[in-house]
């Protein structure tokens, strides 16, 4: 219902607020109520529901958007929301237990704060404001301060967000360094994909959602079958390892058939030069 751009980043904001826990509190309940053996089992659906939501949600918008309005992106989310809601307020049921923890409020807020800084350097820096701009500076300054700040709280708070311990942990480190990675591989591939469809090959919102049908079939087959398997074997190292390099191989796949396009656009601008002159 928003009436003005500020409207718009106003309330998306505070949509924000309400669905940047979502995805931290389902794993943090997975854990909390399932034994580990059985989590795979769950974690499959949450992981697939995710990885199709991630992919297809931007091309439904675009084609809702062509077909309706840009207002009918955030209905569409209401008659999937509500019903999740309602499932969650009668359907889960928490364990009859109550432990007391302290808020690290002081993490919370260097932390917030310094992504958004470190996001503006990032997306602002070379395209709106030079590099070397008192304002990217100032930002990138900030950005440092704030990281060390948030060291320096999480080293003192009784229950901080960013425990420094848990980076002892070598299974945790690599594991949340591969996660990094995978997303950065998802949503380029996710995002710039689609551009690539429709702003370079001139294909329209539908044929857009059509060409990207085989990577979200392949997110979700492979969410729910290495779930499956994780629970009937007990082992899940070789999972990511076979799936990372499949997902390499085809990403370096993709790079060389960009080269080829470059190399076929550049013949073609120099066959039609050469003919250009040979007509003058």
């Amino acid at each position: 219902m928003s009436g003005s751009m500020m409207q718009l980043v106003v309330f998306r904001g505070i949509q924000g607020i309400g669905a940047g826990g979502l995805m931290t509190l389902v794993i943090t309940i997975i854990a909390d109520l399932v034994v580990p053996r059985e989590r795979g089992r769950y974690q499959r659906m949450f992981s697939a529901a995710f990885a199709f939501s991630s992919i297809a949600g931007p091309l439904l918008g675009g084609f809702i958007t062509d077909a309706l309005s840009r207002r009918w992106i955030f209905y569409v989310n209401v008659p999937i929301g509500a019903p999740a809601l309602a499932l969650i307020l009668f359907g889960l049921r928490r364990p009859h237990h109550k432990v007391p923890h302290s808020i690290d409020y002081a993490g919370i807020a260097y932390l917030t704060v310094g992504t958004v800084a470190l996001l503006l350097v990032l997306t602002l820096g070379g395209i709106q404001f030079p590099w070397s701009s008192p304002f990217v500076i100032g930002l990138s300054a900030a950005a440092v301060v704030l990281t060390l700040l948030l060291m320096y709280t999480e080293r003192r708070s009784p229950e901080p967000i960013l425990s420094p311990h848990i980076h002892h942990n070598k299974v945790f480190v690599i594991a949340t360094s591969t996660m990094d990675l995978t997303f950065m591989g998802l949503f380029d591939a996710a995002v710039f994909l689609p551009l690539f469809f429709q702003l370079v090959l001139g294909h329209a919102s539908a044929r857009e959602g059509l060409m990207m049908a085989p990577m979200t079939g392949g997110v979700v087959i492979s969410s729910f079958l290495g779930g499956q398997l994780v629970v009937a074997t007990g082992r899940y190292k070789i999972f990511p390892v076979v799936g990372l390099a499949a997902a390499t191989s085809h990403f370096l796949r993709l790079c060389g058939l960009r080269l080829q396009g470059r190399v076929l656009r550049q013949s073609k601008y120099l066959s039609l030069s050469s003919a250009r002159a040979s007509a003058s």
